[in-house]
């Protein structure tokens, strides 16, 4: 009886650890989705597209503010392409955290600078308008920071 007792015993601790070992395997699994899907957005077409058209512009006009529409420069599709560039950073900022945010900071880090740097004016722009939202693009800066503080080149 002790010895069917001690097998009981040893089971039910094994199968706590057979249960750790799942609750761990599915954790990564989730975490790598989610990288997965957010490298999937940035690297979308139309996002791609959009990083390309600012990579561009920011030569030929460089100091114009093409998102203001009170200005001469102004261009929708290049103001259009910067918030689509925003936006997916932003949700990269909010969405990603721990290793996954690790590793968009280091892996995207360059583009994440430049395109920052890129869209400085248009960020400010954004929070201070009439109507603008103070907080806007939170995600996007947060992940600046940090890429900035880890490569500041």
């Amino acid at each position: 009886m002790t010895m069917l007792v001690n097998a009981y015993y040893w089971s039910q601790i094994a199968l706590a650890i057979i249960a750790a070992v799942a609750a761990i395997a599915a954790y990564v699994q989730i975490q790598t989705f989610k990288r997965f899907e957010l490298m999937k957005m940035l690297e979308t077409p139309h996002v791609k597209a959009a990083r390309q058209a600012l990579f561009l512009a920011s030569r030929k006009h460089p100091g114009e503010k093409w998102w203001n529409t009170d200005d001469p420069a102004f261009d929708k599709e290049l103001e259009q392409a910067a918030a689509t560039i925003a936006g997916s950073f932003d949700i990269v900022g909010i969405v990603a955290k721990g290793a996954n945010r690790r590793f968009f900071r280091s892996h995207w880090g360059h583009s994440i600078r430049w395109t920052h740097k890129a869209l400085e004016g248009f960020l400010m722009d954004r929070r201070t308008q009439a109507g603008g939202n103070p907080g806007a693009f939170s995600g996007f800066e947060g992940l600046y920071a940090e890429a900035t503080r880890l490569r500041p080149n």
